[in-house]
């Protein structure tokens, strides 16, 4: 549904993109076709973290995420990151703009390490909070970002200075992340830092797992509430 075609353009693409994004509330179809790669190490990896999910045949058509439909009050989601290439940044992005180099807000930054963990809060008229904790529950960062389209946001990736998204337009059709729904209300997003290269692209560089808010727009609703976490709950969760 959210294939990319170059014939309009990268902007023309993006638009058609951040569309039907929009107008799906449930969860998003398989990428069609799926994309080959070498599946084994990221399978495994999948495996250690429980999820029975397939990375061969279960690749969502994730390029584009929304947040909740009421624009009065922010959306509280809570993002892991369980796999890290030492140097790596990992953001969120405006998928509405069509610039080709669209502003990039990270949630971790390069210094960060495989256990880290961070709550999000989408607000109304653009704002991103961000609380970054390590891998020991420990209150790194607390940081406030404005110009983010939170019905219509990709995930990044920059590493020496160059950067892969989750739209495959902006990669020049070539497809760099990929999204997996996982157990309830997990969905696991994982990047390939390098130019992809078929069968020799492993996306470990950076996986993250997203467990978003119930009312979300996002590729894989959460069923049940996420519980509003004290900060001591919240730490004790990733203890």
């Amino acid at each position: 549904m959210l294939g990319m075609r170059n014939g309009g353009g990268l902007a023309g693409a993006l638009a058609l993109a951040v569309a039907c994004a929009a107008a799906r509330a449930d969860a998003l179809p398989l990428r069609n076709p799926q994309v080959v790669f070498a599946t084994a190490p990221l399978q495994s990896f999948m495996y250690s973290l429980g999820t029975g999910v397939n990375v061969a045949t279960q690749q969502l058509d994730a390029p584009v995420w929304g947040a909740i439909t009421n624009g009065a009050v922010c959306e509280d989601d809570l993002v892991k990151l369980d796999g890290h290439v030492a140097g790596t940044e990992i953001g969120v992005y405006s998928a509405s703009d069509t610039a080709a180099a669209p502003a990039l807000l990270p949630l971790f930054a390069a210094s960060a390490g495989p256990g880290w963990f961070c709550s999000c809060q989408l607000c109304p008229y653009g704002k991103l909070v961000t609380y970054v904790f390590n891998d020991a529950a420990e209150l790194i960062s607390i940081n406030s970002y404005t110009g983010l389209d939170r019905e219509h946001y990709g995930f990044y990736l920059r590493h020496d200075g160059d950067v892969v998204y989750s739209q495959d337009a902006r990669n020049g059709g070539a497809p760099q992340v990929l999204a997996f729904a996982g157990n309830a209300c997990d969905t696991w997003v994982c990047f390939e830092a390098a130019p992809y290269q078929g069968g020799a692209s492993r996306f470990l560089d950076g996986i993250l797992e997203i467990v978003q808010d119930e009312t979300t727009e996002g590729p894989w609703p959460c069923p049940t509430p996420v519980r509003r976490s004290t900060w001591g709950s919240l730490k004790a969760a990733y203890r």
